[in-house]
């Protein structure tokens, strides 16, 4: 079997050369794209082969593809200004493109693609910047986002062309699929199971979520349901009573009226995610109906976004708990608001300590790579926190 060859573009460059200098270390077999006027000493030394080639030529990226099973694409003109703005276009935009042509022509495997602080322009109103500031009036990382999506697209159709997202992101499709499937479970919930909230009573709800050393885990929701709940407290035990029969509807013949032995419909959501058959983490939350878009989102994030438990937890996140509106944290970055508003109505909702807008989670978490086990309360809670027992062993 022919040794695997991983192509490096930019490798002439810092970031890229660093790139190729950990690709040698692991063990694979490099080939550097470099143009014919490029300078070659920095990357000479590594002995690695070099093909000579340019982003705006397809023809020649075509040839320096073949044999490739992977593809670092970290070239890219990092310039903030040219007498021609075409030009930074066509690198960054056009050079995309045709390198993620050849690769699909080709049959490379997977591709890495890298950003550059060139796509992202200057604000005039000294604010930060983000994907959606032009360049020179280009909009070149929203294009490039889209001719990577349009290439990600094909994946369905081909067998061996990999788009790969880097971990510890979400994107817009992400939000949008969040904001669909929650609003259709709402939807589908209040047609067809009734109507629980009372928007006048504060959230009296409690979760608390466990790791002992052993990697046991419990996630455990409480609620008092209204102020103090039922009011009456037990005299041996102190506990006080929720108000819980306010959760079904007093008028006979409706999905969540009041039976003889019935559940009624609750907000509640503990979940327990597991991992090659063990406990991975535990989370839960307080907030009534946000509650389930909150566990969802973070979730995901964990489970499909490869987000560490902290990261997650600090993601701003959407809320779609019923109604027509999606509530958007306006945190998230504009090319995520501007996606959601194309397909939803949308209202910028801001996470303050009270009322708590996103729901209040909380989670443990077991590290199967480090052994460590984590836990972090709701970032913008005062009221919540996360604690550990002094270890005598």
């Amino acid at each position: 079997m022919a040794e695997e060859i991983t192509l490096v573009t930019g490798a002439t460059g810092f970031i890229g050369s660093h790139v190729v200098r950990q690709l040698l270390l692991r063990g694979d077999r490099v080939r550097i794209l470099a143009r014919n006027s490029s300078r070659k000493s920095n990357v000479e030394a590594f002995g690695c082969e070099i093909a000579i080639g340019d982003l705006k030529d397809g023809t020649s990226l075509l040839r320096c593809v073949q044999g490739c099973r992977r593809v670092y694409h970290v070239a890219a003109d990092y310039r903030l200004w040219a007498r021609n703005p075409q030009d930074i276009y066509d690198s960054n935009v056009g050079g995309t493109r045709n390198l993620l042509s050849a690769c699909c022509e080709a049959g490379v495997e997977k591709v890495v693609y890298t950003s550059s602080v060139g796509t992202i322009g200057r604000r005039k109103d000294g604010l930060p910047a983000d994907e959606d500031t032009p360049v020179i009036d280009i909009q070149t990382e929203s294009d490039v986002t889209s001719i990577l999506n349009s290439f990600a697209a094909r994946q369905d159709d081909s067998d061996t062309f990999r788009l790969w997202e880097v971990p510890g992101t979400a994107h817009a499709d992400a939000f949008i699929a969040y904001a669909k499937v929650l609003r259709d479970a709402y939807a589908e919930r209040l047609q067809t199971m009734g109507e629980t909230s009372d928007r006048r009573d504060p959230s009296t709800t409690t979760h608390l979520n466990v790791i002992d050393r052993h990697g046991n885990m419990v996630a455990l929701t409480q609620t008092l349901l209204s102020v103090f709940g039922s009011k009456v407290v037990l005299p041996t035990t102190g506990i006080l009573m929720n108000n819980g029969i306010m959760w079904f509807d007093p008028r006979p013949g409706s999905p969540n009226s009041l039976a003889p032995g019935k559940r009624p419909l609750t907000n509640m959501c503990p979940l327990i995610a597991h991992r090659n058959g063990k406990p991975w983490f535990a989370i839960g939350a307080s907030g009534g109906r946000k509650i389930l878009p909150a566990v969802c989102q973070i979730s995901s994030f964990l489970i499909d976004h490869g987000m560490t438990l902290e990261d997650a937890f600090h993601q701003p996140r959407i809320d779609a708990s019923g109604g027509d509106t999606v509530s958007v944290d306006p945190r998230l970055p504009v090319v995520i608001q501007k996606a959601l508003a194309e397909k939803f109505p949308v209202t910028q909702t801001e996470l303050v300590v009270y009322p708590t807008n996103f729901a209040c989670p909380s989670a443990v978490l077991h590290d199967p790579e480090s052994g460590e086990h984590l836990g972090i309360a709701d970032v913008m809670s005062p009221w919540s926190a996360a604690v550990t027992e002094d270890d005598h062993r």
